[in-house]
């Protein structure tokens, strides 16, 4: 938050030219701010600029994916194909 307010005071980093970014160009600009990876930069996209197309990826982990309630191993979807069969189609960037 310190270097994103820090560049937006110096004019280095335009939040509202940020929103007429493709989306591939818009999430690396906000992958060179420290501590922001993929996931937060296509919540940013997702949440801050409305582009409901972009679902940041995740990793769920296995209690989410039980149904059944028994113990499913150490395992975590991590894939784009494998997090739509738990949460339906969505897109991932």
């Amino acid at each position: 938050m310190i270097e994103l307010s820090r560049l937006v005071a110096e004019g280095s980093m335009d939040l509202e030219a940020l929103e007429a970014f493709p989306d591939d160009v818009a999430i690396a600009r906000l992958q060179h701010l420290r501590g922001v990876g993929r996931w937060t930069a296509e919540y940013v996209l997702l949440r801050g600029l409305g582009r409901i197309h972009v679902f940041p990826a995740m990793t769920l982990e296995p209690a989410t994916t039980c149904r059944n309630g028994s113990a499913c191993g150490n395992r975590s979807i991590t894939t784009a194909s494998a997090a739509r069969s738990v949460v339906g189609n969505v897109s991932v960037v």
